[in-house]
């Protein structure tokens, strides 16, 4: 339902409203749009103009230090083309200076040691001379660069209390090394006063810092003086990376919205801005509000006057055409629209008349149509009433044409169609039951096939799994089996070895022991010879074993030093005692070799005899072992058969174990889903009892209500 928002506003009101609201939004937003453009503009200018007095400031600070550069250099130049500069000839130089440049407050030169040997200054007397300042930061920087170390940042001086700028040019010398510096303190006031140039007024603030935040210049000399750091204030957070560029909105430290530009003074890296207030800029904008505001109202007064006029020529005959219409909608179709007026006007009062009339044509006929649709209604609910009871014989009767006419042969058709429906569903459902039990017992039968075929699975894949494992002992043993059979055959193969061995030994001892008769003679000779030299060897002992004793008691005098010589002589000692030992030994088995020897004579003749019988047996023997080699031979390689064998069947057994498993599974899901489908089949069993029993109970051509089986 659309719901009239206007219903309670008279047309006159709406339109009056309407053409005002058609004048005066666009002159509004043309109002806006313009006052925004305005407002942007000015905020624009005022930051373009910051901008520029920001880079301009940085531009003459950088001149402003150059220019303390240039001179300190000069100087410095003045001083290196002295062959000797000391302090009576670099003096002079300093306080023309100091003379010519005003705002130089001391001068002084230092030595290549870095200790000052001329000054000149208004604030300090001679006794600096002397001092060191290789510790200060302007003597590393320019010693260590060779060139001019501007001020990174200022400090106040101790005497005059201003701040003041330390610039610092090296000295060189005909090497190219630095031979000393020229340093310069400036009275930094002089980059205050520029920055009070810059200030346009008391809501500006025009500040300088250096790279570290620390303040240089500001129009406010409180900040100066109390030596602001504002690394720690919000806008340094747009100016710690330096260059230049503009902040478009920041809270300054007392929480005052501004905006400023920035930029960066070359050399030192200092950060130079100008920012304003917000408040400031908007009180400009609203001025110029001011000025231009009076136009606009003006121009509003008059296009309200014309709409007033023109909405009185429009709405009055609009307002006699509702009065008449408003008796037409009670019921008074019999009323008319006067037709004079404007051309719109009288074309909508001819077609309202024209609508009454149709209306009063179409009330007639609505009512006598209105008569024959009651009647054909209460025909056709009749006959759903019937079909929803379950009567499907049920027909109604037609004797209208067009639309109620098709719509009741329609129904008719629709009834008969859900008979033959009911018919063919009751037959669908007993085929349906009759195939569901044939498959429940089916399914059931399954399962239980299903469930012993998975119980024979598990007892088969068990019996594999011990099998396998008799397998794994069978492999085992084979391979202990073909280890022995391997070193059955190194052995074998040595004793063949041993044996050929034995057969050249054999011979090569008989023509030794033929030898060794006419050896054995000549050694019983030299075995009085070694008697001789053993004595000697005892001699020798003795006296080791006294070296020994000697050489423990100087390893005992010596300490910790000696405790090594005292282990070797322990050693020497003990030796001498064995050697002693030994020849006591040899002596007394010189004296059994002596009496052997002739025995040995007898014996070595009877060693050729026996050598010879020996050589005999020892080729039988080698005869046997070849024999033997050979078995092993066979044998081993036999065992390395059945070890890859074994190896083979442990994987097959591997294989086959793996393959029970997955058929042990597969049994599992295969009685899982035949349960499933059992389930199912007792599911569809009792659908189909159910649709049985709901057709049933339904009436047919025939009158008779079938019952479900």
């Amino acid at each position: 339902m659309t719901v009239n928002r206007f219903r309670f506003n008279s047309l006159r009101t709406i339109a009056l409203v309407g053409v005002l609201v058609a004048a005066i939004v666009p002159v509004a937003v043309l109002t806006v749009t313009s006052a925004l453009s305005v407002r942007n503009i000015i905020i624009e200018d005022t930051t373009s103009q910051s901008q520029r007095a920001a880079v301009a400031l940085a531009e003459d600070i950088a001149g402003f230090l150059d220019d303390q550069a240039q001179i300190a250099a000069f100087v410095a130049d003045r001083i290196a083309g002295q062959e000797t500069p000391d302090r009576e000839t670099v003096t002079p130089i300093l306080d023309d200076l100091r003379e010519n440049y005003p705002l130089a407050e001391t001068v002084f030169v230092t030595n290549r040691l870095g200790r000052i040997i001329a000054i000149s200054s208004s604030v300090v007397d001679d006794s600096s001379i002397g001092n060191d300042v290789t510790d200060r930061s302007y003597w590393q920087a320019a010693t260590s660069t060779g060139q001019v170390a501007l001020p990174q940042q200022l400090v106040i001086g101790r005497n005059s209390g201003n701040p003041i700028a330390i610039v610092a040019a090296p000295i060189t010398g005909a090497s190219g090394t630095p031979n000393g510096i020229v340093v310069m303190t400036t009275n930094a006031n002089r980059i205050s006063a520029m920055a009070d140039r810059f200030a346009g007024d008391t809501a500006n603030q025009v500040g300088v810092a250096t790279a570290t935040g620390l303040a240089v210049a500001h129009n406010d000399d409180s900040v100066t003086a109390a030596e602001t750091d504002f690394s720690n204030t919000p806008i340094w957070n747009y100016l710690a990376d330096g260059g230049s560029g503009v902040i478009d909105n920041y809270d300054d430290v007392n929480g005052v919205q501004r905006f400023a530009a920035f930029a960066s003074v070359p050399n030192v890296d200092w950060r130079v801005w100008i920012s304003h207030t917000r408040a400031d800029v908007l009180s400009r904008v609203w001025a110029t509000y001011l000025e231009s505001g009076w136009f606009v109202l003006l121009a509003v007064a008059f296009a309200v006057v014309g709409i007033v006029l023109l909405v009185r020529l429009i709405v009055g005959p609009i307002e006699s055409m509702r009065q008449v219409v408003s008796k037409i909608a009670a019921g008074d179709l019999h009323q008319r629209v006067d037709e004079r007026g404007p051309a719109e006007v009288a074309d909508l009062a001819r077609a309202v008349n024209a609508m009454a009339g149709a209306q009063m044509r179409a009330l007639d006929n609505e009512r006598e149509v209105s008569a024959g649709l009651q009647h054909a209604v209460k025909k056709y609910s009749s006959l759903a009433s019937r079909v929803a009871s379950g009567d499907l014989s049920a027909r109604a009767e037609v004797d209208e044409d067009g639309e109620l006419g098709e719509l009741g042969r329609g129904l008719n058709s629709m009834v008969a169609s859900l008979e033959q429906l009911a018919e063919e569903v009751h037959e669908a459902c007993n085929s349906i039951a009759s195939a569901t039990g044939e498959i429940l017992a089916a399914t059931s039968q399954q399962v239980s096939s299903a469930a012993e075929e998975s119980s024979a699975v598990k007892e088969t894949t068990a019996t594999v799994h011990d099998v396998r494992q008799n397998a794994e002992v069978t492999a085992r043993k084979t391979r202990v089996v073909a280890d022995l059979a391997n070193r059955a055959k190194e052995t074998s193969e040595g004793g063949r070895s041993s044996v050929e061995e034995s057969i050249t030994s054999g011979q090569m001892v008989k023509q030794h022991m033929e030898s060794l008769a006419e050896r054995i003679l000549a050694f019983s000779e030299q075995a009085q010879a070694i008697a001789d030299i053993n004595d000697t060897v005892a001699d020798l002992a003795e006296q080791s074993n006294l070296l020994a004793v000697n050489a423990g008691i100087e390893a005992a005098k010596a300490g910790e030093a000696g405790q090594g010589f005292g282990v070797v002589a322990n050693e020497v000692r003990a030796l001498a005692e064995r050697s002693r030992e030994a020849t006591a030994h040899v002596r007394r088995i010189v004296g059994e070799i002596q009496k052997s020897s002739q025995a040995a004579v007898i014996a070595a003749e009877q060693g050729v005899k026996t050598a010879d019988s020996g050589s005999q047996t020892v080729q039988r023997s080698g005869l046997a072992i070849n024999a033997l080699a050979n078995s092993v031979t066979e044998a081993s390689q036999a065992a390395q058969q059945i070890i890859v064998t074994s190896e083979q069947q442990e994987i097959g057994m591997d294989q086959i174990v793996k393959a029970m498993q997955n058929i042990e599974q597969s049994s599992s899901q295969s009685v899982a889903a035949t349960r499933q489908v059992e389930r199912a089949a007792q599911d569809l069993d009792r659908l189909a009892k159910s649709l049985t029993n709901v057709v049933g109970t339904m009436k047919v051509g025939n009158g008779a209500a079938r019952s479900a089986r």
